[in-house]
C-alpha cells in the first residue's frame, strides 16, 4: 500500500513537472503592435541583422539609440537598476517581455544579457486606424499627429523633420501635426526620433452645455431660488501654462508665465468657462475663480513602478 502511494505521488509529480515544463516552453515571446504581431522567428531574424555598432547607426538620435530590448523574463528592480547604471533606460513596456529602451551609443548592446535587441521599425509605429486609412486611401493627403520618442520635445522633433523635408503645420506640448501624402508615410515613420503616428483628431466641438445638462448642473444654476454657479469658489488647476480667454476674464489667478499648449484652456473652460463666445461651451461653474499653476513634466508617471 505504501509503495502504491509512493508511486502515485511520483506519477503526480512527474505529470505536474512535465506540464510546467511544457507551459514554460510555450510562453509567448512575440511582439504585439497596433500594426500587427511580430512572431518569435521574425524577431530573431531581425535581431541577427543588428550585430555591431554600424548596424545601429541609422537608428541613432544624438548620443542615444531608441530600440526594443526583449528579455526571457521581465527584469526585476535590481536588474533594472543595473541597466540604469549603464545609462540604459526602459521607457515603455511592449508585450511580450519587451521594452522600448534608450541606450547610449557608447554602451552598445552586445554585452547585455538579452533575448533580443531590435530596432523600432517604421512599420511598428503606425496606428491601426492609420493603417486602415492607408489601405483605403493610398494616393490622397492625410492629416497626421506625430509623437516623438520619450525624452525628445516636439520642438526638437520639428527641427529634425524639417531637415528631412517635412513641413510641420503646428505642434503642442506633446506632438506635431502635419499634412502629408500617403506615399510619404513610410519615410516619415522610419525617422528614428518618431515614436508613433496616428490620424490627427478632428477639431473639437463645444459640448459644455450638453455635459452640464447630463449632470443636471444647468438645473442647479438656473432653477428658481437656485443660483449655484461657483461664485465665491476657487478651483485649483495645474496644466500646461497660462490661459487668456474672454470666458475667464478677471477670474484667473495665474501662478505661471509659461505656456506649452492649449490643454489648459480646455480644462479651465470645462471647469469655469462663462460661454460668452459660445453658450454651448459654458463650463460647470461659470462664476468660479481659477487658481492656475504649471505642471512641469510628469515625474510621478515617469518614475512610477513598472510591472
Amino acid at each position: 500500500m505504501k509503495v502504491i502511494t509512493y508511486l502515485n505521488h511520483t506519477i503526480v509529480f512527474v505529470l505536474f513537472f512535465g506540464l510546467a515544463t511544457i507551459a514554460h516552453s510555450q510562453e509567448s515571446h512575440q511582439l504585439l503592435f497596433q500594426s500587427g504581431t511580430l512572431p518569435e522567428g521574425e524577431i530573431q531574424k531581425l535581431a541577427a541583422k543588428m550585430e555591431g555598432p554600424e548596424a545601429w547607426r541609422s537608428y541613432a538620435i544624438g548620443d542615444y539609440i531608441y530600440c526594443i530590448i526583449q528579455f526571457d523574463a521581465l527584469p526585476d528592480e535590481l536588474e533594472q537598476d543595473a541597466l540604469k547604471q549603464q545609462g540604459i533606460i526602459l521607457l515603455d513596456y511592449l508585450p511580450d517581455y519587451a521594452y522600448l529602451a534608450r541606450v547610449p551609443q557608447s554602451v552598445g548592446l552586445g554585452g547585455l544579457r538579452l533575448r533580443a535587441a531590435l530596432p523600432l521599425l517604421g512599420s511598428f509605429k503606425i496606428s491601426r486606424p492609420l493603417l486602415q486609412e492607408l489601405a483605403a486611401n493610398s494616393e490622397g493627403m492625410l492629416s497626421l499627429r506625430v509623437l516623438p520618442m520619450p525624452g525628445i520635445v516636439p520642438s526638437a522633433l520639428l527641427e529634425h523633420l524639417e531637415e528631412t523635408g517635412f513641413i510641420i503645420q503646428s505642434f503642442d506640448a506633446f506632438s506635431l501635426f502635419l499634412e502629408i501624402h500617403a506615399a510619404e508615410v513610410p519615410r516619415l515613420a522610419n525617422h528614428p526620433a518618431i515614436y508613433f503616428l496616428e490620424i490627427a483628431p478632428l477639431a473639437p466641438e463645444p459640448e459644455g452645455e450638453r455635459a452640464n445638462a447630463l449632470m443636471r448642473a444647468n438645473w442647479q444654476s438656473q432653477a428658481p431660488n437656485s443660483n449655484y454657479n461657483g461664485s465665491g469658489v476657487v478651483i485649483g488647476i495645474g496644466d500646461d501654462g497660462t490661459v487668456n480667454h474672454t470666458d475667464l476674464k478677471g477670474r484667473v489667478i495665474s501662478m505661471t508665465t509659461s505656456n506649452w499648449g492649449s490643454h489648459g484652456d480646455m480644462t479651465v473652460g470645462i471647469a469655469a468657462g462663462a460661454g460668452n463666445i459660445n453658450p454651448l461651451a459654458r463650463g460647470l461653474a461659470p462664476g468660479a475663480t481659477i487658481h492656475l499653476s504649471l505642471i512641469s513634466g510628469y515625474p510621478h508617471i515617469q518614475n512610477a513602478e513598472q510591472y
